[in-house]
């Protein structure tokens, strides 16, 4: 509503300016297939958060379900991935890290709406 208002207004710096911002809205947050899932990966390891409030919010934030279930793969995919690339360079005898250039190029999924009592093997 105040997108209309704003828009519709006489004051053409104000339409302007809700143009220009509509468009960047679009550009990065306007469709999941353009959003950068390190993003959220950034809201996951901040301490205050987990993956579940994530999988939470884009629960409210997407209708259609099967979009819904996309963006939370994707983003725990970036999350597994950059954890193996991380544990591939740290060696675990000496405590030093070493640098490695491999990428895991597939993951399991991991269901985290399961009820089945089992821990989530990526969480400890």
């Amino acid at each position: 509503m105040l997108q209309r208002n704003i828009t519709n207004n006489a004051n053409s710096f104000l339409r302007e300016m809700s143009t220009i911002m509509q468009v960047k809205y679009d550009k990065y947050w306007g469709q999941a297939d353009n959003m950068n899932p390190l993003l959220f990966v950034a809201v996951i390891l901040d301490p205050r958060y987990k993956l579940a409030y994530v999988n939470h919010m884009f629960d409210l934030l997407y209708i259609d379900p099967e979009v819904c279930l996309i963006m939370k793969e994707r983003v725990k995919d970036c999350l597994y991935r950059l954890f193996n690339e991380y544990s591939d360079g740290v060696s675990i005898d000496s405590g030093t890290t070493s640098t490695s250039t491999t990428v895991a190029t597939s993951l399991p999924s991991f269901d985290d709406d399961d009820d089945d009592g089992e821990e989530d093997p990526g969480h400890k």
